[in-house]
């Protein structure tokens, strides 16, 4: 439009929403002239503004009349006033209490939003997003003052072992943060009580906040089982009213291969059972154990267990029956809610030791203990039900990983002239990541016997 020049009376005009504007043609309105327009249901006073004496347009002055007071402007508490925003639309952009959050909201940033379990409420990656709080009311923040998770520790139990390792031999050097593994043995299967696991304390977080985690390992062979996850719980006022809800260790989704494997937890995936101590209301994942499988989320929607808490997160090796052994198995990389957990040795003196124990009522002795990490301290006891009867001699040696001329003899013992039915041998070492000690005997006699060999794999630390 052209520029007017504005050399004439402008008029001041103040009309209902539901009246109909003035014009130049029903009220000599000219151009320049404003009309104030007030709803009564929304309490809102908008100023129009015409620049033909036809069309009105909203000015961007919006004041509400019942802030005003008396009959001038002051700064007092009693009499002041104050600014209500809105849109182009002259829609209000304050919320009620209780609104309901919808896509395509507009206000001035934040709009909080109550979510019992956390969620991306953006569309996308730089998205305008809005706070989330629980149901409480607590503001979902990252608590930098109390960290949520401890270090980990390494637990085993029966023939199982859990020591920490640093191996700097392929391929065990190409995954982890700090360069430390956590070494898992399972051992022979017995009895479905030997395992190995890392331990990670849990700082109380809620069970509905649990929404991700990864996990890397390598494994010596392929397995029947997996580095499975098991989440341990507890109703935080009541300690007596607990539950370990496992992953099942034999799922398809867990990779058991030979050599590296990842994994990554899916919450929809049906594969979670659970064992507990008096557990009460829990509407949705209610039956123990085996094959009673449930996913995250439905643990997460139980009437009870979502309202329980975390305190320890554990990962897993063994747990079987039937004599099968678990060999070695090496956990790199840990990231629980988008954190890494570091792996190194704890401040608590776990993993400081690696062993290995085998029984057999007949056969040779045949053992390659490879500690993939440089250690000392070896350790080899030997009992035999009785004394063997045929001439064989026993013999201890360090298969130098360097070169064959590093060989080294530690122990070559006649069984039978000595009589030998304990033994026990001591070696400082130190020896080397890549350096295997090599137990061997015929026992052509198929005597009873039971051997453990064990190295202290952390030192100066």
């Amino acid at each position: 439009m052209a520029v007017i020049e504005l050399n004439h009376q402008q008029h001041k005009y103040m009309c209902l929403s539901t009246d109909t504007k003035p014009t130049a043609a029903t009220a000599g309105v000219t151009t320049g002239s404003t009309c104030y327009v007030y709803t009564i249901a929304t309490d809102l006073l908008v100023k129009w503004i015409t620049y033909d004496g036809t069309n009105w347009v909203i000015q961007d002055e919006n004041v509400s009349l019942t802030t005003i007071t008396g009959d001038s402007i002051t700064d007092d508490t009693a009499d002041a006033i104050k600014a209500r925003l809105v849109d182009a639309s002259g829609t209000a952009l304050e919320k009620a209490e209780d609104a309901a959050h919808a896509s395509g909201d507009k206000g001035i940033m934040s709009l909080g939003v109550r979510k019992d379990a956390p969620v991306s409420l953006a569309g996308t990656d730089g998205d305008y997003v809005s706070p989330q709080f629980d149901n409480m009311g607590n503001q979902r923040v990252v608590n930098s003052g109390v960290p949520m998770f401890g270090e980990p520790s390494l637990v085993a139990r029966n023939n199982g072992s859990a020591s920490w390792a640093k191996t700097g031999v392929s391929p065990l050097d190409q995954k982890s943060a700090t360069g430390w593994l956590a070494n898992l043995y399972g051992g022979v299967q017995s009895g479905w009580d030997d395992y190995a696991r890392v331990e990670i304390p849990v700082n109380e977080m809620k069970v509905t906040d649990l929404s991700a985690a990864m996990w890397s390992y390598y494994m010596t062979e392929a397995e029947t089982f997996g580095i499975n996850m098991v989440i341990w719980v507890h109703d935080p006022t009541d300690f007596d009213k607990r539950a370990e809800i496992t992953q099942q260790a034999d799922i398809a989704t867990l990779i058991k291969a030979a050599g590296w494997n990842a994994h990554v937890l899916s919450t929809s995936v049906a594969q979670f059972y659970f064992y507990g101590e008096g557990e009460s209301g829990n509407d949705v994942c209610t039956t123990e154990g085996p094959p009673n499988y449930y996913t995250w989320a439905q643990y997460q929607s139980d009437a009870m267990f979502s309202t329980w808490t975390i305190y320890r997160i554990s990962f897993e090796y063994g747990w079987q029956t039937g004599d099968n052994e678990f060999k070695d198995a090496w956990v790199a990389d840990i990231k629980i809610n988008g954190q890494l957990i570091p792996l190194k040795p704890d401040s608590g003196g776990s993993g400081r030791f690696k062993r290995i124990r085998a029984t057999a009522t007949s056969g040779a002795i045949a053992v390659a203990f490879a500690p993939q990490t440089p250690f000392k301290d070896l350790s080899v006891m030997l009992h035999l039900a009785a004394v063997a009867t045929t001439a064989a001699n026993l013999t201890i040696n360090v298969d130098a990983g360097a070169d064959a001329l590093y060989d080294t003899n530690l122990l070559t013992i006649a069984m039978v002239a000595n009589a030998v039915t304990n033994l026990v041998v001591k070696e400082s070492g130190p020896f080397m990541a890549d350096d295997v000690i090599d137990v061997d005997w015929a026992n052509a006699d198929g005597t009873d016997y039971g051997i453990t060999v064990s190295v202290r794999t952390v030192f100066d630390v």
